[in-house]
């Protein structure tokens, strides 16, 4: 993937996903500006940012404790061999973990979740990534498992506010793709490329006779 829609793809995370849910809000609420933005502004931003970031490291670990087991090893190579094709250096992977737990967090956190609550919000949003495939036992358990995580970070944006889950949510990514694009085991093996075939050396030399 070229390095330009990849940024454009973080772009539209960070910027798309904030409009679609001030345009949800526009269009469902009588009166916008009666919901509550007050998180915008928090009063706790230290308290947010330690809490979230240290729980968003350690959900990064787990999951990838869960995908790096043996007995995972066609969920991760089903997504890593992806993210490892981008070959994305340490500043495009906080990059697109900022994007990506900023824009979501507003989105589903911030917008959907005062409307459906914290459970039925987490689950929507681990299924929309396709990890809650009943076909597939594996993929279902680790779904379940990030559908938790993604639960607590619902009670993150109730009891300390909107940051917190947005730290937790970069840091799980940033955790998840530093492995994934460093992970050895995704190098593709660069077969040499034959060198031309002379059309002449096909046939044998003209013998006497």
């Amino acid at each position: 993937m070229p390095k330009s829609r990849l940024y454009a793809m973080g772009f539209a995370t960070l910027l798309g996903f904030p409009i679609v849910g001030i345009t949800l809000v526009g269009f469902i609420e009588s009166n916008p500006w009666d919901f509550e933005f007050n998180w915008l502004y928090p009063e706790n931003l230290i308290i947010q940012l330690g809490v979230g970031l240290a729980f968003g490291i350690l959900a990064g670990f787990l999951a990838w404790f869960i995908v790096n087991h043996k007995s995972f090893i066609q969920i991760k190579m089903k997504y890593g061999v992806l993210i490892h094709s981008f070959r994305m250096s340490t500043w495009e992977i906080l990059f697109i973990s900022f994007c990506a737990g900023v824009g979501e967090e507003f989105l589903f956190r911030g917008i959907i979740q005062p409307y459906w609550g914290v459970w039925i919000t987490a689950i929507f949003f681990v299924a929309i990534h396709g990890y809650l495939d009943p076909r597939d036992r594996k993929m279902m358990f680790y779904g379940m498992t990030m559908t938790i995580v993604i639960g607590i970070l619902g009670y993150m944006k109730v009891h300390l506010g909107l940051i917190a889950p947005m730290a937790a949510h970069f840091a799980i990514d940033v955790v998840l793709l530093y492995k994934l694009t460093n992970d050895k085991s995704f190098k593709i093996i660069q077969i040499p490329t034959p060198p031309p075939v002379d059309e002449e050396s096909d046939y044998p030399e003209n013998l006497e006779d």
